[in-house]
Parts: C-alpha cells; sequence; structure tokens
C-alpha cells in the first residue's frame, strides 16, 4: 500500500484521489496517519460520532473556508486515521449521502447557539 507524500490518501489506480498526482508517493508505517473522508463543517458531526464510537482517535484539518469572514458553518474538514485505524474506521464512516434530519440539524444549530452564549 501506497499513500501520497503530500495528501497522505491512500493510492489508488497509481494516482492520488485528493491531489490526482501520479507519483511521490511513499509506504506508510502503522502510526502515520492517512487520509480518510472530508466532509464540510456542518456535516461533521456524524463522522465524528461514528469515529468516537468505533474507538477510534483522529485529527481533524480544516481547510479552505472562510470562518474569519462567513462564519465556521463554511469551514471544510479532512480527517486522518492511523494506517492501523484506517480499515475499522472506514467501516465506522456513515453512509455517504446520510444527512441530518430537519430535527437534528435545528437540534445541532441550536446547540452550537447555547455554546457561543457561554
Amino acid at each position: 500500500m501506497l499513500i501520497c507524500k503530500k495528501c497522505k490518501a491512500i493510492i489508488t489506480e497509481n494516482t492520488c484521489p485528493l491531489c490526482g498526482k501520479t507519483k511521490g508517493f511513499i509506504t506508510p508505517k502503522e502510526n502515520d496517519l492517512v487520509y480518510l473522508t472530508s466532509a464540510e463543517y456542518l456535516w461533521s458531526p456524524p463522522i465524528e460520532d461514528a469515529l468516537l464510537e468505533a474507538g477510534v482517535g483522529y485529527s481533524r484539518v480544516a481547510i479552505g473556508g472562510t470562518e474569519s469572514v462567513i462564519g465556521q458553518l463554511t469551514e471544510f474538514y479532512r480527517y486522518y486515521v492511523s494506517l492501523a485505524d484506517y480499515e475499522r474506521a472506514f467501516e465506522a464512516l456513515p453512509p455517504e449521502n446520510s444527512e441530518m434530519t430537519e430535527e437534528e440539524l435545528n437540534a445541532y444549530i441550536d446547540s452550537l447557539a447555547d455554546e457561543t452564549e457561554q
């Protein structure tokens, strides 16, 4: 197995699925962090909940957002897990097209409002 030296994504078909590079790959060690998935801030709680429930540690990196101008809701996150936990983490991810129900979304937005008021 190889990962992209830049993106840490697992290589498929000799190409990095994130940056499209076809070279610059490395063989990861068991404790190396590898790319798992990405999500907008608003849809990140189901991913984080699933990983925590599976007992998988993760690293979340904010990329390409405009938090300072518009707010945290525009942030985009990449999630990384250790290579040793990758399979378990991948299996724990919610279905790709799963979204919060309107009730869950409203409850989540209310919880954010409560946090900012404190």
